[in-house]
């Protein structure tokens, strides 16, 4: 396992305090600005889309064990 680069970690923290300040802000704007703040590259850029973009996983079912 490898230690997130200092720059994304402080991207992924901006952003994330943004969206404590302002639950409804636009996370496209917010990444695009980290983007740039921090001097991210467009791989690191990507691993912030995947992260505030991808949808979240549904639920588990009572219990915690998913049905088959």
């Amino acid at each position: 396992m490898t230690t997130p680069d200092p720059g994304v970690r402080q991207a992924v923290n901006w952003i994330a305090e943004r969206m404590r300040e302002n639950a409804d802000a636009n996370r496209l704007a917010l990444i695009d600005e980290a983007s740039q703040r921090f001097g991210l590259s467009p791989l690191q850029t990507d691993f912030l889309y995947r992260q505030f973009l991808s949808p979240a996983p549904p639920p588990a079912p009572p219990g915690g064990v998913p049905e088959a």
